[in-house]
């Protein structure tokens, strides 16, 4: 399903390379989550990308700008058998966590005529401040033991693709062969607003989707299982409120928090004002027409707010 997904997101017109794990890539091993470089927002062709996905059979249940110039997609068939997470990246300035400038680093990607994927020496210093930021040290360490070139063509190209404040950091580590001492990154505005716009876009328009079963009780506990075991199989989490009318009450608050995150709130019997609900689903004998209802109301949703405008992208 990622080959597919990938091939439908490449035919939108938009240049697209792999970020890393071409050589899982090549040889078919591949996760459910797919990192890649586009040279533009989402928010410029997710219409007709949702629409493509669409008529292959494949649904975009969950989008969420989880940094700045960076958005997942998380895909599904219309059954949920299947899934695909693709991690989008855009930063023409390097305003994101990594400091990485997505238009430096697409010039120099190379294509063998199916998926382009970056430079070796680009997805080296990637990695590379990728380990430092997550301060993950023997992969630091092992990194700078294997270095694809000379330590001059390293910083060179690093000062290309990052921004100043982690082309510094990664200049540092190369130059002195070791991990340097750790230092908060200094203020960066543009990153700030674009946190700023994040959350207020979150609260407007949560990412997670809260469906209400109706049902006989002993259908809507089949149903909430069935849902629950194909859902986590690609979102992050699925909270499935209390089986009583007391216990989801008492949870309402703690699940408006988990929607705002790429998460499925599923409860039974609650209703509008008490609960903001996004679908009311009366549970058939049919639990694969039960999961099918769902993801396409979930892709629904956001084929209808693909056309506001995502400023949080840029």
């Amino acid at each position: 399903m990622a080959r597919q997904v990938v091939q439908i997101l490449a035919g939108q017109g938009v240049a697209v390379a792999l970020l890393h794990g071409g050589d899982r890539w090549d040889h078919g091993v591949m996760s459910s989550d797919i990192d890649l470089l586009v040279d533009r927002p989402l928010s410029e062709f997710a219409d007709r990308f949702f629409h493509a996905l669409d008529l292959a059979g494949s649904l975009p249940i969950v989008v969420w700008n989880y940094d700045v110039g960076a958005t997942s997609v998380f895909v599904v068939d219309r059954d949920c058998d299947r899934a695909v997470q693709l991690d989008l990246n855009y930063d023409r300035d390097g305003t994101g966590r990594y400091g990485l400038r997505s238009g430096a680093v697409l010039q120099r990607a190379r294509s063998d005529g199916t998926l382009a994927r970056i430079d070796d020496v680009d997805e080296w210093l990637y990695s590379l401040r990728k380990r430092l930021v997550k301060r993950q040290h023997e992969r630091v360490r092992d990194l700078l033991a294997n270095r694809p070139t000379e330590a001059a063509e390293l910083t060179s190209r690093a000062v290309e693709i990052f921004a100043p404040h982690a082309a510094s950091v990664v200049c540092a580590a190369i130059e002195a062969d070791e991990i340097p001492r750790w230092r908060p990154s200094p203020p960066r505005p543009a990153s700030y607003a674009g946190r700023v716009r994040r959350a207020v876009a979150r609260v407007a328009q949560p990412i997670g989707f809260w469906v209400d079963l109706r049902g006989a009780p002993a259908d809507v506990m089949r149903a909430s299982a069935h849902i629950e075991e194909r859902v986590a199989r690609i979102l992050p989490a699925v909270e499935v409120l209390g089986r009583t009318s007391t216990r989801q009450v008492w949870s309402i608050p703690q699940a408006v928090l988990a929607r705002l995150k790429p998460r499925l709130v599923v409860s039974s019997g609650l209703r509008r004002p008490l609960a903001p609900v996004d679908l009311v689903l009366t549970v058939d004998p049919d639990l694969g027409r039960v999961t099918s209802t769902l993801v396409r109301a979930m892709a629904a949703r956001n084929a209808a707010v693909s056309g506001r405008d995502r400023a949080a992208e840029h």
